[in-house]
């Protein structure tokens, strides 16, 4: 017995009820993101601003103390490297998201 199979069509109604859901996800999702990137660049400020503090102290006489700073400063810098790419991966995610929405 061989069978085909018949894709159903949804109604017009039913259509304009999918892409109106996908469009409030996407205004909902794209928010959300916006919200995690606002504090995403908060952090970034603030650490920063921790960098600079660091940066401003004279080196100790204690050369231990000054590698550890050095160390510290290469980490907290690596860090704002990854939250730059983060980022800018999230703007360009959600650039994408709100361009490829559906409209009514």
């Amino acid at each position: 017995m061989t069978g085909t199979i018949i894709p159903l069509r949804p109604e017009d109604g039913e259509t304009a009820v999918v892409a109106g859901t996908d469009e409030l996800t996407a205004d909902l999702v794209a928010e959300r993101i916006g919200v995690l990137l606002n504090v995403l660049r908060q952090r970034r400020t603030e650490l920063n601003a921790q960098i600079a503090k660091l940066q401003s102290v004279q080196p100790s006489a204690e050369t231990q103390l000054t590698k550890l700073t050095a160390e510290l400063i290469g980490q907290m810098s690596n860090s704002v490297a990854h939250m730059n790419l983060l980022i800018d991966q999230a703007e360009m995610f959600v650039r994408e998201l709100t361009r490829d929405a559906p409209s009514p």
